[in-house]
């Protein structure tokens, strides 16, 4: 199920039930006016808030044969031409918002791709990955710069709209740590960074009292 929430309320407003699998990725649109979910089922589902329903559902599934293959993470692109769509096969695919035919797909990766992120102009997709941190460029599809991860492997992350930072969740030897790196350091086309650079970072790990 979806819930969405009113945070002055502190309630639940709306729930949304339909997919056939466990719901494994959510996003709002720009406009904020729908939600587009994803499950390892392979499905996707667009909901309009408005009219409080699923307008459009399609299914992914059959891209791949693999029988353990999922949605991992699903983005709106700001500018509001197409969603990106992560999947457990190590493929990036992209969708028209108008007609959800697929336009486009990256190559496999090697490692997993844990979550995506657009930048603010819509022009380019950060992935997180197991071993890394890349930046794809939409228009030229291609790769335009790399982060290694190889000694922390990144989990999530997530833009900050108001700094110059991306914080970062990471293993770091069986721990969670934090980490934030400049986000004109990760877009700076045709960089080739060995782990980060000019970070901080903290332990988030649970303690655990004796």
């Amino acid at each position: 199920n979806i819930k969405v929430w009113d945070l002055r309320q502190k309630a639940a407003i709306a729930t949304y039930k339909g997919h056939n699998k466990a719901i494994s990725a959510l996003d709002i649109s720009p406009d904020t006016k729908f939600i587009v979910s994803g499950c390892t089922g392979g499905q996707v589902k667009i909901w309009d808030l408005t009219a409080g329903k699923c307008t459009y559902t399609f299914d992914i599934r059959s891209m791949s044969a693999n029988e353990n293959w999922f949605i991992k993470d699903i983005k709106f692109n700001p500018a509001d031409c197409c969603m990106a769509i992560a999947c457990s096969d190590k493929i990036i695919r992209y969708y028209d918002t108008s007609s959800y035919e697929l336009i486009n797909e990256s190559s496999p990766d090697v490692h997993p791709i844990t979550n995506i992120e657009f930048d603010q102009e819509g022009e380019s997709v950060v992935a997180a990955y197991s071993d890394s941190i890349k930046v794809w460029d939409l228009e030229n599809r291609k790769m335009v710069s790399l982060v290694s991860k190889t000694a922390r492997p990144v989990l999530d992350l997530k833009w900050s709209d108001a700094t110059d930072y991306t914080f970062v969740l990471e293993n770091v030897n069986g721990s969670l740590g934090l980490s934030n790196i400049s986000t004109s350091l990760i877009m700076n086309k045709n960089s080739q960074l060995q782990d980060y650079e000019e970070e901080k970072r903290v332990d988030i790990s649970p303690r655990v009292e004796n």
